[in-house]
């Protein structure tokens, strides 16, 4: 039986071949995710909620996020039926840019006016402009 070795120069860059090979077929790292999202009615105890009191002062997203690179979390606050106000209208947003790490942050936004207008509402967390997450609320009489 014949057996046939490559020459001692072309290991290394056989090796190199198989390298690049199992780096493109191993499963790319998960995009930066939010491990938590919750919306509450204070910044210092996170305590989920899905119902609000329309005479609330400021509601929270308070959210938890690990992050590879340099990256730019965005919150907008939308209304999906609200009384008084077109279905799906984006009425805020803010930002933050992060660099690589894990945080723990929150958005908010103040009660507008004398009370917050009873109805759905919902926050579209984004990555990067893409977005990630939606946290639910109601604003009830």
């Amino acid at each position: 039986m014949l057996r046939m070795e490559a020459p001692m120069r072309s290991r290394p860059a056989l090796a190199l071949a198989l390298l690049v090979t199992a780096l493109a077929a191993a499963p790319r790292a998960a995009a930066e995710k939010f491990e938590m999202a919750v919306a509450t009615d204070s910044k210092e105890v996170v305590s989920a909620h899905d119902s609000f009191g329309q005479s609330t002062a400021r509601i929270y997203v308070i959210y938890k996020i690990a992050v590879a690179k340099a990256t730019r979390v965005k919150a907008a606050w939308v209304t999906e039926k609200v009384e008084g106000y077109q279905d799906n209208n984006k009425f805020g947003e803010s930002g933050s840019n992060l660099e690589a790490g894990s945080y723990m942050s929150s958005f908010s936004y103040s009660r507008p006016g004398a009370a917050w207008p009873a109805g759905a509402y919902r926050v579209d967390l984004y990555v990067d402009d893409k977005l990630e997450k939606s946290v639910r609320f109601r604003v009830t009489k």
